[in-house]
């Protein structure tokens, strides 16, 4: 997979579009400390995910 957090890199060349979005997106979480994950779905597609830090906290179990 190409590194789509690069300005101008595109999956589908045969969209219309800039390749800016994932990198935007990936900036703003690098100031923020969040976590961008990128994947391919097994259904067909590609999903994008900002993980927040403290959603993952939530989620942990207090003893």
């Amino acid at each position: 997979m190409p590194d789509l957090q690069r300005r101008g890199v595109r999956l589908d060349r045969l969209k219309p579009g800039s390749g800016l979005d994932l990198a935007i997106v990936s900036e703003i979480a690098a100031v923020y400390d969040l976590t961008l994950v990128l994947e391919n779905r097994v259904e067909g597609g590609f999903r994008a995910v900002v993980v927040f830090p403290d959603a993952v906290a939530s989620q942990i179990p207090d003893d």
